[in-house]
């Protein structure tokens, strides 16, 4: 028995290799994950003793290497794309990098991109793909343009089959890709730069390949079209923390904790830091409004008190958002956001319990 889902999460979960853990919030499964097969009996087996299968975590993610072996596979890489285009989309398309950015960030992990982040990539890379001048008479708009890349990667259909026949192929024959790379080494280099061709492929509200802000939805919707719907709305249900949780555990009605987030300015200019707290209606956050110099770190004090009073257990997940505004003279005023999780709860009986006390039903 075949797995029934549609082509474009059947490529996501056949190049993925690995899951990211996620801290679950209300018990609630992420809505946004790509659909999981009702088989999990679908693999194939390289030359070598290899096997390769579908991912079959609830939810996977790719990484930059995974992403360029599937465009490789398809032909994408090298003869539409520069391997060094799909990277600047790709850092785009997580949050890395803007348009015109070319200096590394200060993270040297690499990123991994979860499902809806990899459809935004593949509009981006479909965009710019195509945006020579010679294309623009046969795919003259963004939706035609995408259209094409979807024939390229065997996604234009509702059963598919034949990708599935095609992946089984290329596992059984593990040693493909690197002849293919030996054989188009020049290629690689050879590949025009497409930086400048996609200003000239807009939508109709201007977003364009290496733009910032997400791939418009009707694009996404256009990708997603031959694929198994999972009738839910995206919520975020699940949070993916990408920086330090704020974990205040619980507090009695007479208990007072001390916290500290220290903020470092990594940058190579001056910045003005400005902080927000939001869904944390207690407590005192202190720092100063001065600006903030290169390599200067700055304390958040935090102090917070037990609720007095209460007589029922309360939870609070908020956030502290810590924005940073770079004065750029060349690009203008540039706006950083991190955000930091936080979390208490609140017990009347916290003080008690603590001094030895058993209350039943807690």
């Amino acid at each position: 028995m075949r797995a029934i889902i549609g082509p474009l999460a059947t490529l996501f979960r056949w190049y993925s290799k690995r899951n990211l853990d996620y801290r679950l919030v209300e018990k609630k499964s992420p809505s946004d994950a790509p659909p999981v097969p009702i088989a999990h009996s679908w693999s194939a087996s390289g030359k070598e003793g290899v096997d390769y299968h579908m991912n079959m975590a609830l939810d996977p993610v790719i990484s930059f290497q995974e992403f360029v072996e599937m465009l490789e596979d398809f032909g994408v890489v090298p003869h539409l794309i520069r391997r060094s285009n799909v990277k600047r989309a790709f850092r785009i398309a997580c949050g890395g990098l803007t348009p015109y950015e070319t200096r590394r960030t200060p993270n040297p992990h690499p990123e991994d991109l979860r499902y809806p982040q990899f459809c935004d990539l593949i509009v981006r890379v479909a965009l710019a793909g195509f945006s020579r001048p010679e294309d623009h008479l046969e795919y003259p708009g963004p939706t035609e343009k995408l259209r094409a890349m979807m024939g390229v990667m065997q996604l234009r259909t509702c059963r598919p089959k034949h990708l599935r026949d095609f992946l089984d192929l290329l596992a059984k024959r593990s040693s493909s890709r690197g002849c293919r790379r030996t054989l188009y080494k020049w290629n690689y280099v050879d590949c025009e730069d497409v930086t400048a061709t996609a200003e000239n492929c807009i939508t109709e509200n201007g977003w364009w390949a290496y733009s910032k802000d997400p791939a418009p939805q009707y694009l996404v919707d256009i990708l997603k079209e031959h694929d198994v719907a999972t009738g839910r709305v995206y919520l975020p249900d699940w949070r993916h923390f990408h920086f330090p949780m704020l974990d205040m555990g619980c507090f009695g009605p007479e208990d007072c904790k001390h916290y500290r987030i220290v903020v470092r300015n990594r940058g190579a200019r001056e910045v003005e830091v400005s902080i927000d707290v939001e869904g944390m209606p207690f407590g005192t956050w202190s720092y100063s409004e001065k600006p903030l110099a290169s390599g200067i770190g700055r304390v958040i004090d935090v102090e917070v008190h037990g609720h007095k009073g209460s007589e029922r257990i309360q939870e609070y997940l908020g956030e502290v958002r810590i924005s940073a505004v770079d004065e750029d003279p060349v690009r203008g005023e540039q706006l950083e956001t991190h955000t930091v999780p936080v979390y208490a709860r609140f017990e009347p009986w916290a003080l008690d319990r603590m001094k030895g006390c058993v209350h039943r039903g807690v």
